[in-house]
């Protein structure tokens, strides 16, 4: 057993994590082929968790399989993020509205303690700790949900947010910080119905596709 294996009780996941930041962070650039023995070679783990996170990866839209040829970090198109933001706006609506639902308000203390994480990363002008902590916000809902399979999908879809945002739009954090205002301050009073907490998750997910298409001139497919 090689030195990561003996450190790490799944090292599948371990891995997946380790590749997913440095597709994040641009250091495995876009088009770029993840070749399983350099991978091997540099976390020194055998094939079968390399396999494992590389189709782990692929599930969540960060890695592609091109027959014959092997893995590669994906490519982006304009359509996969509007694709993105349709299917995102229902997914978290619904998640945020289970959430409301289930959950006393004073759950709502750790949804602001994202929430100032989010602002404290704004306030440095540290964009990686900004779209950390704003995972961790929206993260919030899903594991409060008591969804397990919507837990998966919203993690899923947060991954991918996270290359979007960094790939194709521009990110003004002050603004993009309060457009969260409401969905605290109401999680807090517990003054709407799920349905309507629910509606103001999708609108506050549709203004990030309005502010992409502002970004790139598309109209909404």
């Amino acid at each position: 057993m090689k030195k990561n294996e003996q450190r790490f009780q799944n090292l599948s996941e371990f891995l997946f994590d380790k590749i997913a930041e440095k597709i994040l962070s641009g250091e495995y650039e876009i088009g770029q082929k993840l070749i399983e023995t350099e991978v091997m070679e540099e976390f020194s783990v055998s094939k079968s968790p390399v396999r494992e996170a590389l189709q782990g990866l692929m599930k969540v839209g960060l890695v592609e399989y091109r027959p014959r040829r092997g893995c590669y970090v994906k490519t982006i198109s304009t359509q996969d993020v509007l694709n993105h933001f349709v299917v995102r706006t229902t997914i978290e609506g619904l998640a945020a509205r289970l959430a409301y639902e289930k959950v006393e308000s004073s759950a709502s203390l750790e949804l602001a303690k994202c929430y100032d994480l989010m602002r404290e990363a704004a306030e440095k002008k540290d964009l990686r700790a900004f779209l950390d902590s704003h995972d961790q916000f929206h993260e919030f809902f899903a594991e409060k949900s008591e969804n397990e399979i919507l837990a998966d999908f919203c993690k899923s879809l947060r991954i991918q947010n996270i290359r979007y945002r960094l790939q194709f739009i521009n990110i003004n954090m002050d603004y993009d910080l309060h457009t969260h205002d409401e969905l605290v301050a109401h999680f807090e009073r517990k003054d709407l119905s799920p349905e309507k907490y629910g509606t103001l998750m999708e609108d506050h997910i549709r203004a990030g596709l309005v502010n992409f298409q502002k970004s790139y001139g598309k109209k909404k497919a």
